[in-house]
């Protein structure tokens, strides 16, 4: 987990006003904010139906339709940033165009993505790979993702098995420390 220090050198680093942030995450974000040239605004989300939540409370006082913001190939869709463990953090671009080329060129072609198919990943979202296999992989494909709070091989497996997952997108030292054959 990141602390305030190493969150508020990101936060500065790309200049971010508005943080989504886990609920148990929210103390030291909030820490954050508070010493950031840059975050303004802190709101909580959960992961779950619940709709107490400080995200959802936000969405449903917003409109239903929007005008989507016009983007082109050569927009940055994101930046993926480093922890900064070499120094400061450093940050990467990625464009729209790059998000269905590594879906293209990795999920369908490895994997196989299809509707039919499920994705369960280790990586944090955090990760641009977990990116990938969280969110890029399978609305690319209209396939289904599980998404766990506790990604540890036994927790993995179990879903593998329950679900029939086509593609466990996970770190390969899980895989060794587990002994775990998955993927």
């Amino acid at each position: 987990m990141r602390g305030a220090g190493e969150l508020a050198k990101i936060v500065d680093k790309v200049e971010i006003g508005l943080a989504l942030c886990d609920t148990c995450l929210m103390e030291e974000m909030v820490a954050c904010a508070k010493g950031s040239r840059h975050l303004r605004k802190v709101i909580g989300v959960d992961g779950t139906a619940n709709r107490g939540v400080e995200l959802d409370c936000v969405a449903l006082n917003k409109p239903l339709r929007f005008e989507a913001a016009r983007t082109g190939r050569d927009d940055v869709a994101f930046l993926g940033v480093t922890r900064g463990t070499a120094g400061s953090p450093k940050a990467t671009m990625h464009f729209h165009r790059d998000l269905p080329i590594i879906a293209d060129g990795y999920a369908r072609e490895v994997p196989g993505g299809t509707p039919d198919d499920g994705f369960v990943e280790s990586p944090r979202l955090a990760f641009t790979f977990g990116l990938g296999g969280f969110a890029v992989f399978p609305l690319r494909f209209g396939a289904a993702d599980a998404l766990l709070e506790q990604a540890t091989p036994a927790n993995l497996l179990s879903i593998i098995e329950a679900h029939v997952v086509l593609a466990e997108g996970g770190r390969p030292t899980m895989r060794r420390t587990s002994g775990c054959g998955i993927m």
